[in-house]
């Protein structure tokens, strides 16, 4: 029954499930780098392929977008 009450409140915690999906992104894009794979992004709303060299700017330029908000 504990692990229903922890999950209840990780999901209930908006900042717990934003922080678990930024790590996830930025792994998944640090592993594509790695790996020498390009990756699609959204562009001025264009959708893109972004090759392996150009990856540590959408980390950067991510990082710089999702700061989260402190009126949580």
């Amino acid at each position: 029954m504990k692990d229903i009450i922890d999950i209840d409140r990780i999901f209930s915690n908006d900042r717990l499930i934003d922080r678990a999906l930024r790590a996830g992104v930025r792994a998944a894009l640090e592993q594509h780098k790695r790996l020498g794979l390009p990756v699609v992004d959204c562009r001025d709303g264009r959708i893109v392929m972004v090759p392996p060299d150009e990856i540590d700017r959408v980390i950067r330029r991510r990082k710089a977008s999702n700061r989260p908000s402190r009126k949580r």
